[in-house]
């Protein structure tokens, strides 16, 4: 373990690698709280369940889109959970590219895997006392091909989830510099 010993808000020290960890998530737990829900503009479920395009258009997830994303893996990027490295996929591409365009299916079909909602928690020190577990960010650690089955199956459902946002939604928005997996 690189981080040093980090002091608490009582004041005394942790030492082993499982009080950091601890410690981490209970500051990082802090840090997150969510506002209570309030009412807003938004669309509701039944309005996004009467869109009538979305039941008759079914979903395209090419085997060519999904080379093209294992082609672009960042190979020296972190290994998540599964330990699967990006590396692997990257030069692996030609031969993954149909299985994982047919794991792009299964997963519209039945669902995002259980294994892949595991994250890795990484402390990194942002500045001032290395001492104060409130100076480190948390970075997530997902999987590889989790990464690459979310940026395969992001545009395919984009113009379904877009009526539902209201204006404070910006993140994958076309209207916001989102940019074609």
């Amino acid at each position: 373990c690189n981080i040093p010993p980090l002091k608490t808000d009582s004041g005394t020290w942790a030492r082993t690698p499982q009080d950091k960890a601890n410690l981490f998530a209970a500051t990082w737990d802090k840090k997150s709280t969510l506002t209570p829900a309030t009412p807003s503009s938004h669309a509701t479920l039944a309005e996004l369940e009467a869109l009538p395009e979305a039941a008759a258009t079914p979903l395209r997830i090419r085997r060519r889109t999904v080379f093209r994303l294992l082609k672009t893996l960042d190979a020296d990027s972190g290994t998540g959970p599964d330990n699967l490295p990006a590396r692997l996929l990257k030069e692996c591409a030609q031969h993954l590219a149909t299985p994982v365009t047919l794991l792009c299916r299964n997963v519209l079909e039945h669902g995002w895997p259980e294994t892949w909602k595991v994250h890795w928690m990484h402390p990194i020190h942002k500045k001032g006392s290395t001492f104060k577990a409130g100076q480190y960010r948390g970075v997530h650690l997902t999987t590889q091909l989790s990464k690459v089955v979310e940026r395969a199956l992001v545009p395919s459902l984009l113009p379904y989830l877009l009526p539902g946002w209201g204006p404070n939604q910006f993140a994958y928005s076309k209207r916001r510099g989102y940019r074609d997996a």
